[in-house]
């Protein structure tokens, strides 16, 4: 089965480090084939959870060191 919406959330969260790892090895951000429309969106809310967390993380970093 190719990965589904569940899977596109999880990579979208972890977009970030698997950008970074594809520097040093085959590991890509988005996997190809998938279930279509249902990966998409699935991955479209992993990055804006992932955005969100990295914003929520930097405003309290931000605060604790100012």
């Amino acid at each position: 089965d190719p990965p589904g919406f569940l899977f596109g959330i999880f990579h979208g969260a972890t977009v970030l480090f698997s950008f970074l790892a594809g520097f040093f090895s085959e590991i890509r951000i988005y996997a190809f084939p998938n279930s279509g429309r249902w990966y998409d969106f699935g991955y479209l809310l992993g990055l804006c959870f992932s955005g969100l967390l990295l914003v929520v993380i930097l405003n309290i970093a931000t605060a604790l060191f100012d």
